[in-house]
């Protein structure tokens, strides 16, 4: 009797393990944001391959043999036009009732931003006929940020706004010159002489000259008194040639080049526009906060516009927060509506949200969290700080291995050692987006090559990968839908082979900027017949990495 008692309870606890184990499968397998299935097959890889080349790999959105993203698709009788900032920022100003920008911690409504910026337009184009502007002064404080939009206004007036990472030492080919303050000023050491007029953006700096030239301005001088302006007319010609105009160049720490159009802007715009999944698209109820600190700031002058122009053609409010080297709280500094932040990835910010004391309790959330994610379940549960409780997704930028290689278009003469900046383990990512309850979307860039992120993370990947892998590699997703790429073998990584999906990046596509300097360019032709084949491939010198089977592309560090 005995014996059957034993036998009927262990068949009885038998049953109840597996139903709950059968049912704990059915419940996560219907709560999962993504199946593991679409989360292995990521990109649409060509059917063919050259010797020593990889396939061709696009995003899985982008079929081969479609065309990739290229713009807006704006109807001109009937045909379509990819669009340019003027189409952009009219869109903008037709939904200006009530987002703003936040500079310095004060927001300014678009409305009087666009006045400011087409008064300063006004102003360049009058000054600099169809030369260039040297914008030498923060983007993140108003003088700077209305001087880049009246910028990018008078491009399609053939203007050309070059973003500077300081003033220049030696004559350049600029006739307006923006600086910070006059205490910049005091250090050009008579290099005034070199612009037709310089803009003093901060009078409040510095003391200023006891006579000051005539060829200096001051920002609030020109700019007094404007009132709020809702209204950006602009009609594109008949010939549709401002799509094609260059839309500003940008200067590197290295002193080097790079011009960007008007499309590689609209095709940066749509991608990230395409890059959020159903019912999670970017809205008017968005806040977008861009962290800018000191690390980060010689490449955000061309790297902000993406996000914050689409967020503000939604309708959406945005801030730009530049964050000191001593301050390490995020969460006093950020804007509470908050739903969008672009930060670094490896910035001190987010060691201390990972590293910031907690309780017992707070442990058994992140942990029951962290257990939810790794199957594929999103939670806020863990939810460190109510700063962030409005956030649903944070976007990590992270740079290339060798981003000097890249942006000189120099070969490598030695075997590169580098490691890819801020590169966290897939495990600290899954921490981050419990503790913010949010989302998080990593990103690769190459910031003076390429406008926007060359690869982004799936918006439903929470996947831990194994440390021998997180060691080894960087996990940046699938190729954008503006670029398609592929891996090549190259001799200063022999051990890398095309046939295992391994070798050195090379992309295509409509968001990659032009050498300005003659013998870069030369020198990039070269390259590029070397590595193409005359394709129109782009080598990314020194970054070496390999598509994996779910289609993603892992850098290595």
């Amino acid at each position: 009797m005995l014996y059957l008692s034993l036998k009927l309870a262990t068949s009885i606890l038998l049953v109840l393990v597996a139903s709950i184990w059968f049912g704990s499968k059915l419940v996560i397998n219907s709560r999962r944001d993504l199946h593991p299935i679409a989360l292995n097959g990521q990109a649409n890889v060509g059917p063919t391959r050259k010797e020593k080349e990889t396939a061709v790999y696009r995003n899985f959105t982008v079929p081969p043999g479609f065309p990739l993203s290229t713009g807006l698709g704006l109807s001109m009788g009937y045909k379509l036009r990819n669009g340019n900032f003027g189409d952009i920022w009219s869109n903008i100003m037709s939904l200006s009732a009530r987002n703003y920008v936040e500079l310095s911690g004060r927001e300014y409504s678009v409305k009087k931003i666009n006045a400011l910026a087409k008064c300063l337009s006004k102003f360049v184009i009058q000054q600099s006929g169809s030369g260039r502007l040297g914008i030498a002064a923060p983007i993140f404080e108003l003088p700077g940020f209305t001087v880049a939009i009246a910028g990018f206004m008078s491009s399609l007036s053939n203007v050309v706004p070059v973003f500077l990472t300081s003033v220049p030492r030696s004559k350049q080919e600029l006739d307006i010159l923006a600086i910070d303050s006059w205490t910049t000023f005091h250090q050009m050491n008579g290099s005034c002489e070199w612009y037709k007029i310089i803009i003093v953006c901060n009078e409040n700096t510095g003391q200023p000259p006891q006579t000051i030239p005539q060829n200096v301005v001051t920002w609030k001088d020109l700019v007094s008194d404007q009132a709020d302006d809702p209204v950006f007319e602009y009609a594109p010609p008949k010939d549709n040639c401002d799509d094609a105009k260059l839309l500003a160049i940008t200067s590197s720490p290295w002193n080097l080049n790079t011009s960007f159009s008007h499309m590689a802007l609209v095709s940066s715009v749509s991608a990230f526009i395409k890059s959020f999944p159903m019912d999670n698209e970017i809205s008017g109820k968005d806040h977008l906060t861009v962290v800018i600190e000191e690390a980060t700031k010689y490449y955000y002058p061309i790297q902000v516009w993406t996000k914050l122009l689409t967020t503000l053609l939604h309708g959406g409010s945005t801030s730009i927060l530049f964050i000191k080297p001593n301050e390490t709280d995020l969460q006093s500094r950020i804007n509470e509506k908050t739903s969008l932040l672009q930060i670094d990835s490896s910035s001190p910010l987010l060691d201390s949200i990972l590293q910031s004391p907690t309780t017992a309790f707070k442990k058994v959330k992140l942990g029951w969290a962290l257990s939810l994610l790794s199957e594929g379940i999103f939670t806020s549960s863990a939810l460190s700080h109510q700063a962030f409780q409005n956030m649903r997704c944070m976007f990590l930028s992270a740079t290339v291995g060798d981003t000097r290689a890249v942006t000189a278009m120099e070969i490598p003469s030695r075997k590169l050692q580098g490691n890819a900046k801020g590169s966290r383990s897939t495990l600290t990512l899954n921490k981050l987006r419990a503790l913010l309850g949010s989302r998080l979307i990593v990103e690769l860039y190459s910031p003076f090559v390429v406008m926007g992120p060359i690869a982004c993370t799936n918006f439903f990947d929470y996947r831990v990968l194994p440390e021998s892998v997180d060691s080894r590699l960087s996990h940046y997703g699938p190729i954008g839908t503006s670029l398609e790429a592929k891996l090549v073998e190259d001799e200063h990584k022999p051990e890398l082979q095309s046939s295992r999906r391994q070798g050195m990046l090379c992309i295509r596509g409509f968001t990659i900027g032009k050498p300005v300097e003659p013998e870069r360019l030369e020198r990039a032709i070269k390259i590029v017949e070397k590595f193409d084949g005359g394709e129109g491939w782009m080598p990314m010198l020194g970054v070496y990495g390999l598509f994996g089977k779910d289609g993603c592309f892992y850098e290595f560090k």
